[in-house]
């Protein structure tokens, strides 16, 4: 069995407390990377003949170069946004509360003026986060660029398989044509490390010029396809091991992060929308009655009335920091996107099933292509979010 064992990631991230409820994808390993030692054990236990083709230690190597950052980066960037929303809230909160206060605390002669200053103080902080976070984002970009480089890597392991598959499926009898692919795709892998170097941070700029989506290939040469391979018992294999390892396992993925629970987008999204119309439906409410109160005629406004304004002021705040949240995270954008992926993916699924050795090959070029559509969507949308009241 070759696979290996001592290996160390170039990155460590800070011990993390274990997550009391934890979501689908607590833990998940990059299964079609087989970058789990475990995974990579129960693969060679179940394809011995595909574990060399798919099992790169350097790739993973290079994959966890930025796996690490982006993952750090990310949780950085959406702290310092929800940070920002609830700053913001929490100004424009207490400026609706600010003559309830006032009044409540009279005792004190500059009590409106302490508490004015004290929102307008958080309103100007939140907006100042906020503004960083559009302007500037750092961690975001950083983000980002670390996870165009992780998928930009995934992509180019399984076009390299798919757009040599003769070669590859050669080295599944091992010896000498096994040594042949593993010096192959290491050049090829240099290269492509070796000009992704040079264009680390611009190439994530280019996505959005690529208004076509004609940079699905991480190798040019790769855009047309190559001669149809011989028709073997070794190629049939082989194209069963990228069903399993590139289909199945962005199927499955895609499905967890739709499953219903804390951690799904598309659960968050409906929380925030029903929290919204909950909070719109009580302030028309007191609207209401605070203005029925007023056309019977009142006098000065009693500490209740007050109350009741800066309430509706408050949930006012509330239902724009929530949408503001749900802009900021891209909930819904994410949600929808990952259905529409699910469907395009569960539909390749199907047909390959049914499908001939050449048909097949067709469509896990199909996959490649929607799967770089997935990506550029989704790094241009999370580029374009922002957590500003």
């Amino acid at each position: 069995m070759d696979f290996h064992r001592d290996e160390k990631p170039p990155f460590r991230q800070p011990a993390a407390r274990p997550d009391p409820l934890p979501g689908p994808l607590e833990g998940w390993t990059n299964d079609d990377l087989l970058l789990d030692e475990k995974e990579r054990k129960r693969f060679y236990d179940r394809h011995p003949r595909l574990g060399p083709v798919f099992d790169w230690l350097e790739l993973r190597q290079a994959f966890e170069t930025h796996e690490g950052p982006a993952k750090h980066a990310r949780k950085r960037s959406r702290l310092y946004g929800t940070i920002a929303v609830g700053l913001g809230f929490l100004g424009l909160a207490l400026t609706a509360f600010t003559p309830w206060l006032a009044k409540l605390l009279s005792f004190s002669g500059s009590a409106e003026r302490w508490i004015g200053g004290a929102a307008a103080a958080l309103i100007v902080l939140g907006t100042l986060v906020g503004l960083h976070q559009a302007l500037i984002g750092r961690a975001k970009r950083e983000w980002l660029i670390h996870r165009y480089w992780t998928e930009r890597i995934r992509q180019f392991h399984f076009q390299l398989i798919v757009n040599n598959l003769e070669r590859a499926a050669t080295a599944l009898d091992g010896g000498a044509a096994l040594d042949g692919w593993r010096t192959f795709r290491q050049g090829k892998l240099d290269d492509f490390l070796h000009d992704a170097e040079k264009t680390l941070a611009t190439a994530f700029d280019a996505l959005e010029d690529d208004h076509a989506e004609d940079e699905v290939w991480a190798d040019r040469a790769w855009s047309e396809p190559p001669p149809a391979p011989p028709q073997t018992p070794e190629l049939a294999e082989l194209l069963k091991g990228l069903k399993e390892q590139r289909i199945g396992v962005q199927e499955r993925y895609t499905a967890l992060k739709l499953k219903q629970g804390l951690y799904s987008p598309q659960t968050r999204a409906q929380w925030l929308h029903g929290l919204s119309d909950a909070f719109t439906a009580v302030i028309l409410i007191i609207t209401v009655a605070i203005g029925a109160l007023y056309v019977r005629g009142s006098e000065e406004p009693r500490l209740w009335l007050l109350g009741l304004l800066g309430l509706a002021g408050a949930l006012t705040a509330a239902v724009v920091a929530l949408r503001v949240l749900n802009e900021g995270l891209l909930l819904r954008t994410e949600a929808e996107r990952y259905r529409w992926y699910l469907a395009s993916v569960h539909s390749i699924a199907g047909r390959f099933e049914k499908a001939s050795a050449a048909e097949r090959i067709r469509l896990l070029r199909e996959l490649e292509r929607l799967a770089y559509q997935e990506m550029r969507r989704f790094l241009i949308t999370s580029k374009e979010a922002r957590f500003i009241l």
